[in-house]
């Protein structure tokens, strides 16, 4: 079975509705289903429609059983040594901080996003990645991400400066927690934002779910200031875990075959990100007849800064954490005054 304990929650809160792991699987209670016809707008998807952007997990067990022609499918990858779980990679930083590194910690002052799939594939990232998942018994696979560039900030207060955080209560990332205290901000957890942000509880909150961002822009109005992007700028890691031992059980050729299904779900879910994205930010940029504000980069910077001062000196000195981001630094480029880019130092 998979654990659901760590199960995914792609919305950053709002249940994501996840389906079974293949196509004949029930939805669970609650879940709404896909409506016989033509598929639905992808901007309205999460107005009771089932979506594969909220149901990853879904998506893998569908595609992996068609390529196999039903001999392999993600249930099968669990046993007595464990179960498999589909998590963002913040779920596992505690014990393995290289973790953070994939759960959208910031690189450094002024750093575009890292493209993670280069880095995994061209730059030695997966063999990097693999020592240090196996270290707690996994074998890891990156299926999605979320947050980044495709999500949006809604926020109570005009932002301008890392000053204007002070006193925020923000939903957010957990691995900004601390960054976020350090600058003054209050970082809370929520199951519902929109209702949070009404009653007051909130003042700002991260989303990626089309949904919550529609709604948010046809309910809050000019009450929420409205940012593309998230505090710090990065993505976080969406990962297949599968227990390590079942994995080297597996052929090599089952291997392969299970690997390039991962890859080719996490092209097609980030092109679905990116197309929710691309027209949802439309809609309403029409509708508020106004485009959406960058998060400044007086902000990303400074919660970068303190990301970087809070990394304890023997978390920064393990080779494998060293050697992580000395690579990902490698592929982060920061913008030159003639708007050209240079590698991060």
């Amino acid at each position: 079975m998979i654990d659901r304990r760590i199960f995914l929650r792609l919305t950053g809160g709002v249940a994501a509705g996840a389906a079974g792991l293949a196509a004949s699987a029930p939805a669970e209670a609650g879940a709404v289903a896909a409506p016989a016809g033509p598929p639905p707008s992808f901007v309205h998807v999460g107005k009771g429609v089932a979506s594969p952007l909220a149901d990853p997990m879904r998506l893998l067990g569908d595609r992996l059983a068609l390529a196999s022609d039903g001999r392999l499918h993600l249930e099968a990858l669990s046993g007595a040594n464990g179960s498999v779980v589909l998590a963002s990679e913040e779920e596992f930083a505690e014990s393995e901080p290289t973790s953070l590194l994939l759960a959208g910690y910031p690189m450094g002052p002024s750093a575009c996003e890292l493209d993670v799939t280069t880095w995994l594939r061209g730059a030695g990232g997966q063999g990097l990645w693999d020592m240090a998942a196996a270290r707690r018994g996994w074998k890891p696979l990156l299926v999605s991400m979320m947050g980044g560039a495709e999500a949006h900030l809604w926020s109570r207060a005009q932002l301008e400066g890392p000053r204007d955080l002070t006193g925020l209560r923000i939903a957010a990332s957990r691995v900004l927690d601390a960054p976020l205290e350090a600058l003054d901000a209050v970082p809370v957890r929520t199951d519902d934002m929109l209702a949070a942000f009404e009653a007051g509880t909130i003042d700002a909150f991260e989303s990626d779910d089309p949904a919550v961002t529609l709604v948010a822009s046809e309910q809050l109005g000019n009450r929420a200031h409205w940012y593309a992007g998230t505090l710090a700028g990065m993505s976080r890691v969406i990962s297949l875990r599968i227990p390590l031992a079942q994995w080297r059980s597996l052929s090599p050729a089952d291997q392969a075959l299970i690997e390039a299904v991962a890859q080719e779900t996490a092209t097609t879910l980030q092109a679905v990100r990116h197309t929710h994205r691309r027209m949802l930010t439309n809609q309403i940029a029409e509708a508020r007849q106004q485009r959406p504000a960058s998060v400044p980069a007086q902000i990303r910077d400074a919660l970068a800064r303190e990301a970087q001062q809070l990394l304890p000196q023997s978390v920064r000195d393990e080779p494998l954490f060293a050697s992580m981001l000395a690579t990902m630094r490698a592929l982060v480029a920061v913008p030159m005054d003639n708007g050209g880019e240079r590698p991060l130092a």
